[in-house]
């Protein structure tokens, strides 16, 4: 398995080269999140919402609330 972390996610736009996938799962409260870059898409996420990212997505959190809590594998 690889890298696991409780957190959060970048507030500037970020990717992941040499073919290193990620999965994210929201483990509590809600946030916006871009996924795709600059010109990418925005989710609103909430607490069970699970994503998953191929290599070079790039992503940025844009807003959420103070206890907003991101699980994730690389």
């Amino acid at each position: 398995m690889g890298d696991t972390w409780r957190d959060g996610i970048y507030d500037h736009v970020h990717y992941h080269s040499r073919m290193i996938h990620e999965a994210l799962g929201i483990a509590r409260s809600n946030g916006r999140v871009r996924f795709g870059g600059n010109d990418g898409w925005i989710f609103r996420l909430k607490s069970s919402d699970a994503i998953v990212l191929p290599a070079e997505t790039g992503h940025q959190y844009l807003s959420a609330g103070d206890d907003f809590l991101v699980v994730g594998v690389r």
